[in-house]
């Protein structure tokens, strides 16, 4: 039999209606049942199986020091969240167009983790104090944790896990470990979203920085799969895919502070560019240098032969001034091309560390301001 559509209106009038009488006289409040909200969203039920508490060692280099952190998680909510159906499920309506917002903002809101976030951040506090951090050292101590965490595909579910699974898992895809980052940033006040990239089927973390912005998002774009400077958006993801779209911006929380190293930022992302022109110039002319001199090695040697087979003293000395002049032209211009060299290697040397030490920023615009190009 088909349902009246106005059933569902119905019904919630006569709960409602039932609602006020008892607490009217005075009795609890009646709620209406999750299965006629609409909308069931993700959430953890602690498994009853499961006691005690693990501690998850989570341990990675942050700018010149490796850290390490030791977390207690709860073995029933943790079990509870594996276990928990991942889906955002409506019933009796149309799928809104903005459902993705309640959908992310209910992992990181699930009200069973809070005792977890409490005990990472806490352990990110005593690093931060520790390492006397500003707040933007603290946004990249962070994401620098979660960014460090292996980056794996779920081969059996595409669903994202709640925050508690993919710290104590140590892993997680691009939005397990968005989620989580996003989680512990907003709770200490940053101003942080989720950006949305359907057509390319990918997600990243946004924190408000100023300078920095992606596109029209209002947020700097962090990259999560892979340790990445704030604000800094890849050419391309993994299977040549450029971002080209425009995210949707899903903001988390209602934190005020934002990432105020955009500056700094900025300026290693110019300077890169002109070490790398700098090092493509160099390399050219060191190619050419050495030919040349392989050519000039050849004259010397023609000079030095006439030099030891002149016969009359005259010749001899004048072929010998000869040789003498052109081995210092000659030893001169190996000195300007190890000069050039030692120049270039500091430029590649310079690049190399930008392109492995992205948890530390303010080494890298240290190094890079020092460099002479």
């Amino acid at each position: 039999m088909r349902r009246s559509p106005n059933f569902p209106h119905m019904l919630a009038v006569v709960v409602g209606a039932l609602a006020l009488s008892l607490a009217l006289a005075g009795c609890t409040a009646f709620t209406l049942p999750k299965a006629f909200s609409g909308v069931r969203e993700p959430s953890i039920i602690p498994a009853t199986d499961q006691q005690g508490f693990q501690t998850v060692d989570r341990e990675f280099d942050f700018e010149t020091q490796h850290v390490k952190i030791s977390v207690p998680v709860d073995s029933a909510v943790y079990a509870g969240a594996r276990s928990a159906e991942k889906s955002t499920v409506f019933i009796g309506r149309d799928k809104p167009a903005n459902w993705l917002d309640g959908h992310y903002r209910s992992f990181i809101d699930e009200k069973h983790q809070e005792p977890f976030f409490s005990a990472v951040l806490s352990a990110l506090h005593e690093v931060r104090q520790k390492q006397d951090l500003d707040s933007s050292q603290y946004v990249e101590l962070v994401t620098s944790m979660v960014q460090t965490m292996e980056y794996r595909v779920d081969p059996v579910s595409l669903a994202a896990k709640f925050p508690i699974e993919t710290f104590a898992d140590g892993y997680g895809d691009c939005d397990d470990k968005m989620l989580l980052a996003a989680a512990l940033l907003s709770r200490d006040g940053y101003d942080v979203a989720v950006l949305v990239f359907e057509p390319e089927k990918h997600v990243a973390l946004g924190v408000r920085a100023p300078g920095l912005e992606f596109k029209d998002t209002g947020y700097g774009y962090v990259e999560m799969t892979q340790p990445s400077l704030v604000g800094v958006a890849p050419e391309k993801l993994a299977g040549d895919i450029e971002l080209k779209s425009e995210p949707t911006v899903i903001r988390i929380g209602s934190g005020q502070q934002s990432f105020g190293a955009g500056d700094q930022i900025s300026y290693i992302q110019k300077r890169l560019v002109k070490v790398q022109a700098s090092t493509e110039r160099m390399s050219k002319r060191i190619t050419a240098d050495k030919a040349e001199l392989e050519g000039q090695r050849a004259t010397l040697e023609s000079a030095k032969q006439t030099a030891e087979s002149a016969t009359d003293p005259a010749s001899a000395a004048a072929a010998a001034q000869r040789y003498n002049d052109l081995v210092k032209q000659y030893n001169a211009r190996v000195d300007r091309l190890n000069a050039l060299a030692a120049q270039y290697n500091s430029l590649v040397d310079a690049e190399r560390y930008a392109a492995q030490h992205q948890t530390a920023r303010p080494q890298i615009y240290e190094l890079l301001r020092g460099l002479k190009l």
